[in-house]
């Protein structure tokens, strides 16, 4: 083998090495891309938490406020339209002070969503 041919072959595989590491790699900032594009103005949260399910789906529990009902409806409705979102669960609905409706709500997400891709 040429210098040149015996430098090729680590080069190669670090390449590999490197690829195989990026498909494996999380973009989670995908996740917040979607929820600043998907969230109603009158929905605000107030807490986010991230985890991985025992299957490797992508899931977000978040605690918010509303002014009402309906628009609550409306956003757990307009996270449902999207394809990247396999289950959304409301929990724990509750009026606090002036009538804003409290809730929790957990998305999941479909496991590709999250994975990273090179531009």
């Amino acid at each position: 083998m040429t210098g040149v041919q015996t430098c090729a072959l680590p080069i190669s595989g670090r390449i590999k090495s490197s690829k195989t590491l990026l498909s494996r790699h999380k973009a989670a900032s995908n996740i917040f891309k979607f929820l600043e594009e998907s969230t109603l103005q009158s929905v605000r949260f107030t807490d986010f938490s991230y985890k991985l399910s025992k299957d490797q789906e992508p899931e977000v529990l978040m605690k918010g406020t509303t002014k009402s009902y309906s628009s609550l409806a409306l956003q757990a409705e307009e996270f449902q339209k999207s394809k990247k979102v396999e289950n959304i669960t409301v929990s724990s609905l509750s009026l606090g002070d002036g009538g804003v409706v409290k809730f929790n709500m957990a998305l999941v997400f479909e496991p590709d969503f999250i994975k990273y891709k090179v531009k």
